[in-house]
């Protein structure tokens, strides 16, 4: 089960350039499983200026 759609994930088609993050402000969170749960963790990189140049 997912609360993002399967519609919605297959706009993701685009790319970032790894080397366009480093030195940026990030944002960690992870959210570990004790149960059947699954473990997460993500990365959140504010990123308005890099997207305003690609194609939506």
């Amino acid at each position: 089960m997912s609360f993002v759609g399967v519609e919605i994930l297959k706009r993701n088609e685009g790319e970032i350039d790894l080397e366009v993050l480093k030195g940026k402000e990030c944002i960690g969170g992870y959210d570990l499983s004790q149960t059947e749960d699954f473990t997460s963790a993500c990365l959140e990189f504010p990123l308005l200026p890099i997207l305003s140049r690609r194609t939506v």
